[in-house]
């Protein structure tokens, strides 16, 4: 019997990571269910093994009996541990679904077999045995226990090693350090059984697992501690896998925009916050809900006994003002309930049917569950149907750029031109950006048609200087999902390079709500864009409530703002006030304005006279072909620069 030291503070470490299990947003899948049993199996080990040598300490005052029955537990909780951690692996490796259950099954002989030895050694005294004098000697199998823990961890590491490529580069090296870690630990304690020290290095090593292999941040929103879109995705497919009935309600807030510029940022995320709070609370297997865009949640019932129920809440919640931060709020949204597998067992569609719930402004009623079935959305509908178009056009040359021109608010003549993307069908119709783009967005073509749109304007551009015209730049508009990719400077500069053009040819267009979408990746890469030459512009400010410290922090030089300000000045002296506060602020960063959706002559003496640099709107021409714009260049006769 050795000293309680190391099992002490195993006890210690198990305790705090029952806590980050327990206290962290975790997925239900078979590894961490697995997982958890491997915790309370070191766990019981650990205690019982605390035991033994605290009732050695006083061995006399205890029967033999007692002292047998003691160390019986620990010995079958340690030999345990080695085949939970076996079967670890296996979740791990994808290698645990019902065709390899019976294999499994056999793979526990051996630990059924270092059972039954366990249980007769108080007869047999193989595993370990007293003598009279209440000494404690370890028994002649004890070597084959630890051979059979071997061998269950070198078959969980083969076959883990066999299917390495199926999990990320992360696990493999947790799991690569995780067994050296624990193994050295075990061989210790085979030669020195004194040194406890096998259930400490298990404690570390599942630690370790924990912040790694179990860390399920990136599955969850912290703001509310939901899951994300990807945690949801995962949780789904667990459920359509198991081929459960399930319910989901897609929750989408009435007024979004409205509500964070009353509230602010931050307060809206509060806001947010407490309503998962209060409708959703924890997260189970069988119940768990999901926030999918600003004011957008999904919620997720595995059991439809209560379907009912959950039914009357959510109405309730919408019903009534929500008390928040000591003002009432009249909250309303809008509700659909969607069977699966019966209406879709299609992840994406669940997407597809929230943007469709929220695309047309009063289309459907608020606080009513409708049906799946009267969204109009099926898996041929809308969604699809502009999925197609997307690819259709982006292998037949259906997509196309139009560009308007920008005109100096001093001369009147054009500096620059936004380039914009068009959609066409096969039959010459086009789809609105505002349609097909958000769809591009969300199954991933949009990286196609951003790469299409910047070699366009490249050529465009090049035409223009062959052709003699000269513009100090073209603007192409970055969708947020395109910011947030790592590589863009370096694509982008490759584009140009063909085309013989210079970084500072072309100016990149964020929306001003772009810079709320993983604010410090957007700044990582919007650096590197300015660094490699581009130049920087936010496009549609006043539209977008953004946070304000964020944007500011973005490394943009122009400010398109945005039509309803221009409007906005026509109607009241308030709008007027409005817009020369914005003029005033950036003028003093130094930044260039360009006053969008400019439509009539007495708009553009009023943002001249406010000190506006540029000018874009249909005063002076809608958005045109190529061919198009290069007449009305050469009809405005010289084109100057600045």
């Amino acid at each position: 019997m050795g000293t309680i030291n190391f099992e002490v503070a195993a006890l210690c470490i198990l305790l705090l990571n029952f806590f980050l299990f327990f206290s962290r947003s975790r997925l239900y899948l078979q590894q961490t269910r697995v997982f958890l049993i491997l915790l309370l199996g070191t766990t019981f080990a650990t205690v019982a093994d605390i035991i033994t040598v605290v009732m050695y300490w006083n061995v006399y005052r205890y029967s033999t009996g007692l002292l047998y029955a003691t160390n019986i537990l620990y010995y079958i909780f340690q030999n345990s541990v080695p085949l939970v951690f076996f079967i670890f692996l296996l979740a791990l490796s994808g290698k645990t679904g019902a065709k390899r259950r019976f294999a499994i099954f056999l793979t526990g002989f051996p630990w059924m077999a270092s059972l039954s030895l366990i249980l007769t050694t108080p007869v047999t005294g193989w595993v370990f045995s007293f003598d009279p004098d209440y000494g404690y000697h370890r028994g002649a199998v004890l070597p084959l226990l630890y051979a059979i823990a071997f061998g269950y961890t070198l078959s969980g590491l083969g076959v883990f090693v066999r299917n390495r490529m199926r999990v990320s580069r992360e696990t493999r090296i947790t799991i690569f350090l995780f067994l050296p870690f624990a193994f050295s630990t075990f061989i210790i304690q085979f030669f020195f059984p004194e040194f406890l020290l096998q259930n400490l290095g298990i404690s570390l090593s599942a630690l370790i697992v924990l912040l790694t292999v179990q860390d399920f941040g990136k599955f969850t929103d912290h703001g509310t501690n939901l899951y994300n879109r990807n945690g949801l995705i995962v949780q789904l497919d667990l459920l359509l896998q198991k081929k459960r009935q399930s319910t989901v309600f897609l929750i989408s807030l009435d007024t979004v925009n409205f509500l964070r510029l009353v509230l602010g940022p931050e307060s809206f995320s509060a806001l947010e916050r407490e309503i998962a709070g209060k409708l959703f609370g924890y997260a189970r297997e069988d119940r768990f809900a999901s926030l999918t865009g600003q004011g957008k949640f999904m919620l997720v019932i595995g059991d439809r006994a209560g379907l009912a129920v959950e039914r009357e809440q959510l109405l309730r919640a919408f019903m009534s003002p929500w008390l928040f931060r000591d003002r009432l709020l009249s909250l309303s949204a809008r509700i659909c309930e969607v069977a699966m597998p019966e209406d879709t067992s299609s992840v994406p569609v669940l997407f597809q049917a929230q943007y469709e719930l929220t695309r047309i402004q009063g289309q459907y009623p608020l606080n009513v569950i409708i049906p799946f079935g009267e969204l109009g959305l099926s898996t041929t509908g809308r969604y699809q149907e502009i999925s197609r178009k997307i690819n259709r056009a982006l292998i037949t040359e259906g997509l196309s750029i139009v560009l308007q021109p920008i005109v100096s608010a001093k001369t009147g003549k054009t500096v620059a031109a936004e380039a914009l993307v068009r959609l066409s069908d096969p039959s010459g119709a086009l789809i609105s950006p505002g349609e097909f783009i958000p769809v591009a967005e969300q199954n991933g073509s949009i990286h196609r048609i951003g790469d299409f749109v910047v070699r366009e304007a490249c050529k465009v551009y090049q035409n223009l200087r062959t052709r003699g015209f000269s513009l100090d730049y073209l603007e192409v508009n970055l969708s947020p999902i395109q910011c947030l990719q790592p590589n863009l400077p370096q694509r982008f500069l490759a584009i140009i390079r063909e085309f013989g053009l210079a970084p500072q040819d072309l100016c990149f267009e964020i929306t001003e709500t772009a810079a709320n979408h993983s604010p410090a990746v957007m700044k990582r890469n919007l650096d590197a864009l300015v660094y490699a030459g581009f130049t920087i512009a936010v496009d549609d400010f006043g539209t977008g409530y953004s946070n304000i410290s964020v944007l500011m922090d973005l490394p943009f030089r122009i400010v398109k703002i945005d039509r309803s300000l221009i409007e906005a000045m026509d109607r009241s002296k308030n709008g007027k006030l409005g817009l020369e506060g914005v003029v005033t602020m950036f003028r003093h960063m130094s930044t260039q304005l360009v006053a969008e959706g400019v439509e009539t002559a007495d708009q553009v003496s009023r943002v001249q006279e406010m000190g506006i640099d540029f000018i874009q709107g249909y005063y002076y021409s809608r958005p045109v072909p190529p061919e198009a714009f290069m007449e009305f260049l050469a009809k405005e006769g010289s084109v100057c620069t600045g």
